[in-house]
């Protein structure tokens, strides 16, 4: 008989039996293509997200900054802008590249600009931000701190979390109002990087970390909440507590958000250990540091059945890989990608055959192994009338010593599951 893994067995109180099924699924056959969507080796880009437009064009969402030395680049960039790119070819090729967010002159840098296709036919772009302060010339560098992070002469500037943006386009992109503030009464700056979903009502749900730590506040795990609009992203409240890590010490952050056609709500967190709460913990109960964080990377779910009102406690999944993202496919399966960011680097996915209630890790699908750096995921995935799935991620194959191989470009896998 199968072994079933324990973080399946107890995952929403399971039983055995049904994660023997669950082991027992044969592994799929799959058929992959991989792509370069977009490269420019002047560029540096991020996490992709793919909206689907009525008429059949894809449009992918970036975040681009100058291209720099590995000892000048980082996620943090003062000239980091977010843009989208278009494919009228079934997503074979992308180009046309338009500007969504570039407040660089106001010294904002932009990152995850995630787009999402209302039912109305207009396009909500989310972004959050960093403020970019120099650093005076003369000023002793390594005297400088800025949170936990010491400003370096190759850095030589502090970032400040501003939070979260929305902007609105109602002609396919061509334009976009101006940045609108996501504030909620009561919350820290937020970040957000999953598309929203659209409820049937019109209302809106978008799915946020918040980044109190950025702030000044003493604990350093952070907590996931839903948020609800009902003036198609306008303003945006009512939250509601997804996930709360400190028990676990763990650092909750950039959830991912889908609706499957049953109603129900899956969202998949990141998660990352945090802090010195670990440290005191290995000090009073001993231990170390790998058994504290014992969940570090792993994949935690939650789900909610009225609406995002509210949700069940977060259990961590079998899949090891940060952030994820999971696609209702037309067949009922559920696919959740994720990168791997530890050797070999690349990407993965796991199906669910039963709507997230267990996932298939023993037929666990390596979609690239042949990564350079663990600078890359942040897979996203939409399905082609054709059936097949277009997976869209960053990628690097960089060699040590080797310049010519450090582009972070945008690659993509076409799958036939």
């Amino acid at each position: 008989m199968p072994r079933c893994p324990r973080g399946i067995r107890r995952l929403f109180g399971f039983s055995l039996a049904a994660c023997i099924l669950a082991q027992l699924h044969a592994a799929p056959s799959v058929e992959m293509e991989h792509v370069v969507l977009h490269r420019d080796d002047t560029m540096y880009y991020l996490g992709p997200s793919l909206a689907v437009l009525r008429n059949g064009d894809i449009l992918m969402g970036l975040r681009e900054a100058h291209g720099r030395p590995p000892s000048l680049r980082g996620h943090v960039d003062p000239t980091a802008r977010g843009v989208f790119l278009v494919s009228r070819d079934g997503g074979r090729t992308f180009g046309e590249k338009q500007i969504i967010d570039d407040e660089t002159l106001r010294f904002s840098s932009s990152q995850d600009t995630t787009l999402t296709m209302l039912s109305d036919g207009s396009i909500l772009a989310s972004i959050y931000s960093w403020g970019i302060a120099p650093v005076p010339t003369g000023i002793d560098l390594s005297k400088i701190h800025s949170g936990k992070r010491v400003v370096g002469p190759t850095k030589p500037f502090i970032s400040i979390f501003e939070g979260l943006w929305t902007r609105h386009s109602k002609d396919g992109g061509k334009t976009w109002t101006s940045r609108r503030s996501v504030d909620v009464h009561g919350l820290p700056p937020l970040a957000a990087r999953s598309p929203v979903v659209e409820l049937a009502d019109g209302t809106l749900l978008m799915q946020v970390n918040d980044l109190s730590r950025s702030v000044g506040q003493p604990r350093d795990w952070a907590r996931v909440f839903c948020l609800r609009s009902k003036d198609r992203g306008v303003t945006w409240g009512d939250p509601a507590l997804v996930a709360e890590g400190s028990k676990l010490t763990v650092h909750y952050l950039e959830p991912s958000l889908v609706r499957l056609r049953s109603g129900r709500l899956i969202s998949m967190l990141r998660t990352r250990g945090e802090g010195p709460g670990a440290d005191e913990r290995v000090k009073n109960e001993g231990g170390d540091i790998g058994t504290i964080y014992a969940h570090y990377g792993h994949i935690f779910q939650s789900v909610s059945d009225d609406d995002g009102r509210t949700w069940s406690p977060a259990e961590q999944t079998p899949m090891w890989g940060f952030p994820a993202h999971v696609l209702e496919l037309k067949d009922g399966r559920l696919l959740c990608a994720y990168g791997y960011r530890r050797k070999p680097y690349g990407v993965r996915a796991t199906l669910s055959h039963d709507g997230g209630r267990t996932w298939d890790i023993a037929n666990e699908m390596i979609i690239r192994d042949d990564g350079g750096t663990s600078d890359l995921g942040y897979p996203v995935s939409i399905q082609l009338p054709d059936g097949r799935v277009l997976m869209a991620y960053y990628f690097n194959q960089e060699k040590p010593g080797d310049p010519e191989t450090a582009t972070r470009y945008i690659a993509g896998t076409f799958l036939r599951l």
